[in-house]
């Protein structure tokens, strides 16, 4: 069981710790395969973008295709894990109150801390360390970020690092992002912001249709109250699991995922270290009982829209990185340049038509002169909110009832694609 204790234990930055992003980073920025290296891959020197570019066409990778890497079973257990870890530091560090509602995207949140650390250098990378577990090999890393579409967009005559490239490309590891493009940085962007250096942007998509379902009407149990809201019921194969503290009822869904519900009996949703330990029970009951073997039944939800999605920027590691001054990016480029982010888009959407994840996050590397370790110097977080259906009329007698909680998808191995609160609707209140 993972508790918060061990979740702290796991940032303090321990010797061992702090080698494995130094070993894994030099093991994704290696050259891989048969085939031979090019004079410029091969070098140390800094390479110009636009050459790498030329040399790196956009490839759009099978869906879900590092799923499929090969991985041991060690190395699947550390992927579920450090998924799960990821999914509830972002909802712990969601700027509002365990009442509140948001949304994690674990692929997307360790794709841009595995970006920034591989920039980063001394006390910013050990400020990185501190904060999350770090994968023991380029499979889990790859697994962590599986479903990503990312675009890497830059200066054309602008020189980075060729082992920062490597790995913000996964140039040795293919298959990690379903989509990769690489792309000048416009006049447009340029003339808005003559500092911009580079800008990635990682994009997750998740769509998934029911078995069957249809609409209804229902009851939100809250400890504010109860509301009539529109709920969806959805039947399929369904696999229940029950606790004295949760109850958890996961809806199979193609590609072997699971769409999980946990509720506690009553109250609020879980919190962490409920939470971490309730999806670890969770994630053990699934792979016990395949989604053939579950039993025909029926998951009820609210029909829900959740926009904006919960980001880890404010913790201190990013803060170091997104210093203008301080920021020690010198594994990007030569050094000056510091971090800065753009707001998160995308949500989550629930319907009897289905479900519906888009999720956008879009990191900036800018120069500063101010940055003393720029060349010859001489000496916001983001938030979210929820919200649902409008006023509606009252509650029928004799209708669905929910409370809060938790929504999971869930892959086969383990890994999360997102996590859901799910505390606060809007209707009409009932009696």
């Amino acid at each position: 069981m993972h508790t918060e204790q061990g979740r702290k234990g796991q940032r303090s930055g321990t010797p061992g710790a702090r080698m494995g992003l130094v070993i894994v980073l030099a093991a994704l920025a290696a050259c891989g395969g048969g085939d031979e290296p090019s004079a410029e891959s091969s070098t140390t020197q800094d390479s110009p973008f636009r050459a790498y570019a030329l040399a790196h066409p956009a490839t759009t990778g099978a869906p879900q295709a590092a799923a499929s890497a090969p991985r041991s079973s060690a190395e699947t257990d550390e992927l579920a894990q450090l998924s799960r870890n990821w999914a509830v530091a972002a909802m712990d560090g969601a700027a509002w109150s365990s009442q509140g509602n948001a949304l994690a995207l674990p692929p997307l949140h360790f794709a841009r801390q595995w970006l920034v650390a591989t920039a980063a250098h001394g006390e910013t990378l050990s400020a990185l360390q501190r904060e999350a577990a770090l994968p023991s090999s380029p499979a889990v890393a790859a697994g962590l970020m599986q479903g990503v579409r990312r675009e890497v967009s830059a200066v054309d005559q602008a020189r980075f690092k060729p082992a920062f490239l490597r790995v913000a490309t996964a140039e040795s590891y293919p298959g990690t992002f379903d989509g990769l493009s690489l792309l000048p940085l416009t006049a447009t962007q340029l003339s808005a912001n003559g500092n911009l250096r580079m800008r990635v942007v990682d994009q997750l998509r998740w769509q998934s249709t029911w078995p069957q379902a249809s609409a209804a009407r229902g009851v939100w149990m809250s400890p504010n109250g109860k509301r009539d809201v529109a709920m969806v019921r959805i039947q399929g194969s369904v696999l229940q699991h029950d606790t004295s503290s949760f109850r958890a009822l996961g809806l199979a869904v193609p590609g072997g995922a699971w769409l999980i519900r946990i509720a506690p009996p009553s109250g609020p949703a879980l919190a962490s270290p409920a939470l971490d330990a309730a999806l670890a029970e969770v994630r053990a009951a699934i792979a016990q009982q395949p989604a053939s073997a579950a039993g025909r039944g029926e998951l009820v939800l609210p029909a829900m829209v959740i926009t904006h999605i919960v980001d880890r920027g404010s913790l201190a590691g990013m803060a170091a990185a997104m210093d203008p001054v301080t920021a020690d990016l010198r594994g990007l480029d030569a050094g000056g340049t510091y971090m800065t982010t753009a707001s998160a888009s995308g949500g989550l959407t629930l319907s009897s038509d289905g479900l519906q994840l888009s999720g956008t996050l879009s990191t900036q590397f800018e120069y500063s002169v101010r940055n003393v370790f720029a060349p010859g110097w001489a000496g916001t977080s983001l938030t979210g909110f929820f919200y649902t259906d409008p006023g509606v009329p009252p509650c029928p007698t004799g209708a669905l009832t929910v409370t809060p909680f938790h929504l999971v998808l869930m892959r086969p191995d383990g890994s999360i694609v997102f996590l859901a609160r799910a505390a606060q609707f809007e209707g009409t209140p009932c009696l």
